[in-house]
């Protein structure tokens, strides 16, 4: 993993950070303004190549697991949602190729992001204030999957790689395939990927309790396919290409999530969702030859969005969205001492929601932003500043229209102690509009067994970031740490009313006494109160020798409520070392985590045991004229442990997979 830190100065946009890459724009497509040669400030994780492919999992959440202040939330094997620093969807943002990632995850829990990671090239994860360059509600995080469809620059010569892979626990077969070649001044790259997989495997019952059959998670088999064609037209001063994208995913919801009702012959029926998704984006650059701005760059991205919600043989939901992103952004030329960039970005959707989990009313949504960062050399090191300003309006087909102006600015410093010892500091203020689903709820929602209420009255969520990091460079070790506080005021988080809701009657009472249990649902209302999140990450990489290195991490974050309650599914503690040996044709790493006990769940929530996860891989690659060929096996879970994650929601019913032993062949030509 290329890990580096960097000091910007962040602001909070979505255009720039993604925009000023320069020539290694490809390998850090997230980086807004390449540093005067002192590296950057803000918290990046960057994995590519033979790394990424041994991380790589069904979600993009599973992919990132092991990355220092990464986890996530899942809801069965086909959802993974990433939690950055404790904090998920609205405020962790997902993007591909820089461009929002327009589906439903952000509605419920049990959706799945629409992309698939398995295709991409490189995934960057951002921490820290500096996220807030992609809008004002990536407080918690960014994570950038990338797949290079559109070049930017002519390939050197006809190339790709295909891999098929399978593995032990769910019976998976996946098999991808991307190539790339250049025709006079025309790019062409062309992906595909399909996956299938069986019910995953347990080392017990899904069910805490022990209820229920043994060594599978039921109706958790998933199956998707897509692809992407992309066609670049590059000239002697920038590119102009398009890219169309398409997915399809079908996976099973796990009992205890949604209410599974059984039919005549009192068989249960289990609720699987069909998600399809078609994505066309279109992106240019020009460079002026002379003048205040060096550079222009246009990103386009249509997204038609649909997953629907069967319930055995019957259709129960259908969400759609449609959606258009725009950004545009300038660059002026470097000088001695400064360099910058302005933008706009504009977003539209439209999102509807029908059949008997439809708590959403349709909704309009608009997003306008601009935005403009400064990154100026002076005598301590390198000072960044940045601000946006966002208008942002939503408008339901039942309910008011609400409109919001939100400002947010940031600013930080790296300092370089010497050519060792680096130092960074970074301050940030944004604000957040709340989305529709906090505005306008008003029903059932079944995946989480409640009913759900907004509130239209809801005001700006407001943030105010530190984040302190310090880079060592001793002989053979490379040492990162880095901390941070994050104070919310009009915190928007779901809160338990002490209410319930009865199915049958739709009337709201007080107790569940006179009820059965699937007729009685929790009355969950979204509220704002003020809310602190702190933690640390650290990093430690030691080269033994040429042959063998060691890499230990740890990373731990608290969230609490004004009140000193504590906020719900916040990760556990987290301790890890690995040990990576290359030696010729050979490579290999095994990785320890210790996740610790999560005691601090929240009202009404019992505690999570905590666990040890031991994974490896071992590849070995052979070299011949037409290309390389990689042999490569990989281990997860091999304690096989009964693993709960303290960030799901059905935890006490879909735990993680057992132990998975999965193999396969990559040829890269």
């Amino acid at each position: 993993m290329k890990k580096i830190h960097l000091l910007c100065a962040a602001m909070v946009c979505t255009p720039w950070f993604a925009a000023y890459a320069q020539d290694i724009e490809e390998i850090f497509v997230t980086a807004p303004l390449q540093g005067n040669g002192d590296g950057l400030a803000i918290p990046v994780n960057h994995l590519s190549g033979d790394e990424l492919r041994d991380k790589i999992a069904a979600t993009l959440g599973a992919t990132l697991q092991q990355e220092p202040g990464v986890t996530f939330a899942s809801f069965g094997g086909g959802v993974g949602q990433p939690i950055i620093r404790g904090q998920g969807a609205p405020r962790v943002l997902v993007l591909q190729n820089s461009v929002a990632v327009s589906d439903a995850a952000n509605t419920s829990g049990d959706h799945a992001n629409g992309i698939e990671p398995i295709l991409a090239e490189d995934i960057e994860v951002l921490r820290g204030p500096a996220t807030l360059l992609f809008g004002g509600g990536a407080i918690g995080g960014v994570v950038n999957v990338i797949d290079h469809s559109i070049a930017h620059e002519l390939p050197e010569a006809f190339g790709g790689v295909i891999e098929t892979r399978v593995d032990s626990n769910a019976d998976t077969r996946a098999t991808t395939a991307r190539v790339s070649t250049g025709i006079d001044s025309t790019a062409i790259y062309l992906s595909g990927f399909s996956r299938d997989s069986s019910d995953i495997g347990l080392p017990g019952t899904a069910d805490i309790d022990g209820d229920g059959p043994s060594g599978v998670m039921e109706n958790s088999a998933a199956k998707a396919s897509g692809g992407t064609l992309g066609i670049s037209q590059i000239f002697d001063r920038g590119y102009i290409g398009l890219s169309v994208n398409k997915l399809s995913n079908n996976y099973g919801i796990p009992p205890g999530a949604h209410a599974h009702e059984e039919n005549s012959d009192e068989e249960e029926v289990f609720v699987r969702i069909d998600l399809e998704q078609t994505r066309n984006d279109v992106r240019g650059e020009y460079r002026f030859e002379e003048g205040f701005f060096n550079r222009a760059r246009l990103w386009l991205a249509d997204t038609e969005y649909q997953h629907t919600e069967f319930e055995g043989a019957e259709i129960g939901t259908v969400f759609t969205s449609s959606s258009q992103d725009l950004r545009f952004d300038l660059s002026h030329r470097d000088d001695a001492d400064s360099k910058g960039v302005i933008g706009l970005q504009w977003q539209k959707n439209d999102f509807s929601a029908v059949g008997e989990e439809a708590f959403l009313p349709a909704t309009q949504s608009q997003s306008t932003g601009v935005f403009a960062i400064e990154s100026f050399r002076i005598d301590l090191g390198t000072l960044e500043v940045g601000g946006r300003v966002n208008w942002d309006k939503h408008e339901a087909a039942v309910g008011q229209e609400r409109a919001f102006t939100s400002t947010s600015l940031s600013s930080s410093l790296l300092l370089p102690v010497s050519e060792q010892q680096k130092f960074s500091l970074a301050i940030a203020h944004a604000q957040r509009a709340p989305s529709r689903e906090e505005l306008f709820s008003n029903g059932v929602h079944v995946a989480t067994s409640s009913f759900e209420l907004g509130d239209e009255n809801l005001g700006i969520e407001s943030s105010t970031n530190l984040d302190l990091g310090i880079e060592i460079e001793v002989d053979n070790a490379l040492i990162n740490l880095s901390a941070f506080y994050n104070r919310m005021d009009d915190f928007i988080n779901i809160v338990n009313t002490g209410q319930v809701f009865n199915a049958i009657s739709e009337q709201f009472e007080a107790s569940c006494s006179a009820m059965d249990e699937d007729e009685c649902l929790v009355v969950r209302q979204w509220t704002a109160s003020q809310a602190t999140f702190y933690g640390a990450e650290a990093e430690l990489n030691y080269t033994l020798n040429d042959a063998l290195s060691v890499k230990l991490f740890g990373d731990t974050v608290r969230a609490a409520f004004s009140d000193g309650s504590d906020v719900p599914r916040v990760p556990a503690r987290r301790f890890g070392v690995s040990a990576v040996w290359r030696n010729g044709p050979w490579d290999a790493e095994l990785s320890w985590i210790e996740v610790f006990k999560q005691s601090r769940v929240g009202v009404n929530e019992a505690s999570v045991d905590g666990y040890t996860q031991l994974s490896g891989h071992l590849n070995y690659t052979a070299e011949f004229e037409v290309g390389e060929l990689q042999w490569f096996v990989r281990g997860q879970n091999l304690l096989d442990e009964d693993i709960r994650l303290a960030t799901s929601l059905l935890r006490n019913t879909a735990p993680e997979p057992g132990i998975n032993i999965e193999t396969g062949l990559r040829f890269y030509f």
